[in-house]
C-alpha cells in the first residue's frame, strides 16, 4: 500500500490511499476514509495497449480519465489526461527521467506551462508519519521553479 497527499494551494491537503494488492493487475486508489475513487488497470506486457489506465470508479467499466505508457528505451514516460477514445480531447504529456543514479522525474504541464518535479525523499512522509526507510518509493512532487511541495508519495 502506498498513500498519497497533495497539497492545495489554499494549503490544505488530502490523503488517497493506493492499493496493489498481492497477484492482482490493478490498484485500487481510495480516500483517506477507504471509499473507492478510481481504478488503475495495469497491462504492462500487452502490446498497443497503454501501460496504466485511470478509470473514475471502481472497475474497467468506468471512464478512462487517464493512461500512460512507458517509453522502455529511455526509461521516460507518456501521460495522457483524458479518454482516448476521444483522441482529440487527450491532453499529452512527456515526464522524462532526468537522473540515472538518484531518481528524479521530470513532468511539464503544457498547460500554463509550469514544471514539476518528483524527487526521492528520506525525510517528508504522508501526513504525521515519517516515510519508510526500507522501500524506494518515497517521492515528493516539487514546482521545479519554486521548491514548493506539492505532493507526496509514500511506499508503506
Amino acid at each position: 500500500m502506498a498513500s498519497a497527499l497533495p497539497i492545495d494551494d489554499d494549503g490544505s491537503s488530502r490523503v488517497y490511499n493506493i492499493v496493489n494488492r498481492l497477484f492482482h493487475r490493478h490498484y485500487d486508489i481510495n480516500s483517506a476514509d477507504d471509499q473507492p475513487l478510481f481504478y488503475g488497470e495495469i497491462s504492462m506486457f500487452t502490446p498497443n495497449k497503454p501501460d496504466v489506465i485511470l478509470h473514475a470508479d471502481t472497475s474497467t467499466r468506468a471512464p478512462i480519465v487517464a493512461i500512460s505508457k512507458f517509453l522502455k528505451s529511455s526509461g521516460d514516460y507518456k501521460i495522457g489526461i483524458g479518454n482516448p477514445d476521444d483522441i482529440n480531447t487527450v491532453q499529452w504529456e512527456d515526464m522524462t527521467k532526468e537522473l540515472i543514479h538518484k531518481p528524479k522525474y521530470r513532468l511539464e504541464m503544457t498547460n500554463g506551462r509550469r514544471s514539476f518535479l518528483w524527487k526521492r525523499t528520506r525525510t517528508i512522509g504522508v501526513g504525521n508519519s515519517a516515510p519508510s526507510q526500507w522501500t524506494g518509493w518515497n517521492y515528493k512532487l516539487v514546482d521545479e521553479h519554486t521548491e514548493q511541495v506539492l505532493a507526496v508519495f509514500s511506499g508503506l
